[in-house]
């Protein structure tokens, strides 16, 4: 989908990914995740810090609406 977008508005792809693409798909930060935030919340919650935390969802999609 990206590629299409971009042929669309003679931009580039990292234009479509930083800028388009969170628009498109309302993600309220404005921006899509990076890989090494979901690390972040993997080594979190694997640390002896996370100890007391059982059976939670963590989602992380920059608050990204949901289409109905």
């Amino acid at each position: 989908m990206p590629e299409i977008r971009q042929r669309e508005v003679s931009t580039t792809r990292d234009d479509v990914m930083d800028r388009l693409l969170p628009e498109m798909m309302s993600i309220s930060s404005g921006r899509i995740s990076e890989p090494e935030e979901i690390a972040d919340l993997v080594a979190f919650l694997a640390s002896p810090r996370a100890a007391n935390i059982t059976g939670a969802d963590h989602i992380i999609d920059g608050g990204m609406n949901k289409i109905t």
